[in-house]
């Protein structure tokens, strides 16, 4: 690779940079900028408050985050700059509450200023010139602006909407079942205005990238609920807590996609809940806290396999029979283990899982707790329909058809079956061709396998997981656009620590937006085929999630890449380009694996960048 792509003379940091998102990825890549030196920096956001998902509107009572290893650790799900205060009594648990906080202080500390709020952007093109043009809309006022960038960078995630299958939604429950149920629930997602004609699909003008539940609190005000007084909540959907688990019994679902924190949240508010589904997510689970050198060193990731295979170790392990051996030996452990810690009997549905190591749908679930979703389940607070999925609903409005036959009565039906992508409404075609967004078939010009032990037998993958492809570098950058270094991505990269990983991908974005000499693919076609040599081996890793998620996304031009529990290995990559020290939580040829990563590594980069540049130019 060569060691740079030139640039123009011009420092970039006197040009102005769109950040499009507050979220996680949006505000690091903000103050990242800004401490580059970046002089204009504005970040948009379509929303009142700071936080993307962990925005206020969207945080609901109870939430508590449960992707696996560090994000659900308290402290950890940061950034470097800024540490993050004591839990109250949760048992080291971080809820949606303290994400909320917690960047909305990082933002009133290092932002201020410099956020756009209820800003909704509506289309972004480039000029004749090259330069940026965002179309906004005004929530507040409705008025419409066209807003000039030099560069910018998408922070709006990849998975933002949900997609329901209409021909579920043409008959629904009839009006009287609200006054004949103890409670009612909804929820909806506007794919078009309008097109719902029931009172259990509230049909919403905007903002349809948000599904609301719409909960009564009190069951006799039938009165106000037939005048669409209901109380709301909201929440994010997300790739790496959905499943096909939790839907109440006055909610049914087809592919259900949230969290099970709502399915226990019903049940804790005395609701009858049913879960309907055929595959749940894998979980970790432990009658006591795992130990830091588990959750929070790179032993699960030397446990599953990166692109490249960079120590000795790794090789062992999946390259050799004893290794593969070790490895499943591990990971069938480590589920026996997290089902006993939970009470899962031996018969229960709950375990028709997902693999842990083939698939990213793993949440951590910690310690036991008495009022958690399998404990609700365990006691009889929730009842599983499973395996099955939603057929139709039935004849009398008032019951659906579950693919075994069965019938249940229900007062709402829950449906979250798929995701779109946050870009495809933004983005016309002629922009993404321009740019390198858009999917493709992948490329018969070479074949790409790894010979991997631990790869010798994948489930099962749909036909469709062979049939698209996309052509982002790292999932950062469009392999097409990479040599004009004026646009990139952050928050597409699927982990299990977002802040770090987030604010690694916010320095290589300075650095690639600076001019900074770097290990970067030194053409465009060496870009494209870089992007599909790892489009190839997501497709052999992660072959159910790559169908499930990466092909549903492509269908609007959203790439994702899927480090996982991989992460670390992901982030020395990114290091390596930017020509800075990897596997940074160090240890010896024996303690490697176990030492404990930590955001404060990464604190330095900058001075590490600057030490770098200043070097290079004599």
């Amino acid at each position: 690779m060569a060691p740079s792509i030139p640039l123009d003379v011009t420092d970039p940091r006197t040009e102005t940079v769109g950040v499009i998102g507050a979220g996680m990825a949006g505000l690091i890549t903000a103050y990242t900028l800004l401490q580059d030196g970046f002089a204009s920096v504005e970040v948009l956001t379509r929303d009142k408050s700071i936080g993307g998902v962990w925005a206020k509107e969207r945080v609901y009572p109870g939430l508590q985050i449960n992707n696996a290893t560090a994000n659900s650790v308290h402290g950890e799900y940061r950034y470097s700059a800024l540490p993050m205060p004591p839990p109250d009594n949760r048992g080291g648990r971080l809820t949606g509450d303290d994400m909320q906080k917690y960047l909305e202080t990082f933002a009133d500390k290092f932002l201020e200023g410099k956020i756009r709020f209820e800003a909704e952007v509506v289309n972004i093109r480039r000029d004749d010139i090259g330069k940026w043009l965002i179309s906004i809309s005004d929530k507040k006022t409705g008025a419409q602006e066209v807003v000039t960038y030099s560069r910018i960078v998408l922070c709006t995630g990849v998975r933002i909407g949900t997609d329901l299958i209409l021909h579920l939604a043409q008959y629904v429950f009839s009006r009287d079942a609200a006054t004949q149920k103890s409670q009612i629930c909804c929820l909806h997602v506007q794919l078009k205005p309008h097109t719902s004609p029931a009172p259990y699909f509230i049909p919403r003008s905007s903002d349809r990238e948000w599904m609301t539940l719409w909960l009564q609190l009190d069951p006799n005000k039938t009165k106000e609920a037939k005048q669409g007084r209901l109380h709301r909540w909201r929440w994010k959907i997300s790739t790496r807590v959905s499943s096909r688990r939790t839907c109440p019994e006055n909610t049914i679902s087809h592919d259900i996609a949230f969290p099970p924190s709502i399915a226990a949240y019903l049940a804790n508010e005395g609701r009858n809940v049913t879960v309907v589904f055929e595959t749940t997510d894998a979980f970790l689970a432990s009658t006591k806290p795992l130990p830091d050198f588990i959750r929070k060193s790179r032993l699960l990731s030397v446990l599953s396999p990166h692109i490249h295979l960079r120590t000795r170790l790794e090789r062992f392990l999946h390259t050799t029979w004893l290794g593969s051996k070790l490895v499943y030996y591990f990971w069938n452990a480590l589920v026996e283990s997290s089902f006993q810690a939970l009470g899962v009997p031996k018969d229960s549905p709950l375990r028709r899982i997902h693999s842990p190591f083939w698939s990213v749908r793993v949440n951590d679930e910690g310690a036991p707790r008495p009022n958690s979703f399998h404990s609700l389940v365990n006691d009889g607070k929730i009842s599983l329909a499973a395996p099955a999925r939603m057929e139709s609903y039935g004849a009398d409005g008032r019951s659906i058809i579950l693919s075994d036959g069965r019938v249940l009565r229900a007062a709402a039906v829950i449906l979250a079956t798929g995701y779109v992508s946050s870009w495809g409404g933004i983005f016309d075609a002629k922009t993404r061709e321009e740019v390198g967004m858009q999917r493709h078939p992948p490329s018969n010009a070479r074949t790409y396998h790894w010979d991997y032990t631990t790869l010798a037998n994948p489930p099962h993958a749909h036909p469709d997981t062979q049939q698209w492809a996309n052509a982002i570098y790292r999932g950062l950058v469009p392999a097409k656009n990479i040599a004009r270094r004026d646009f990139a991505l952050n928050g597409s990269v699927f982990t299990t620590n977002n802040g770090y990983v987030c604010e690694v991908i916010a320095h290589w974005i300075a650095s690639y937006f600076r001019g900074d000499a770097m290990r970067l693919p030194p053409t465009v076609e060496d870009a494209c085929a870089d992007a599909e040599r790892s489009a190839a081996w997501i497709r052999q890793r992660n072959p159910t999630c790559y169908c499930r998620t990466l092909t549903v996304l492509l269908c609007h031009s959203a790439p994702l890449t899927f480090p996982f529990f991989r992460w670390p290995q992901a982030v020395d990559d990114l290091l390596e380009e930017m020509g800075l020290q990897i596997m940074r939580s160090g240890g010896s040829w024996l303690t490697w694996p176990f030492k404990v990563i930590e955001v404060r590594e990464i604190s330095t980069l900058k001075e590490e960048r600057d030490a770098k540049r200043a070097v290079l130019k004599f």
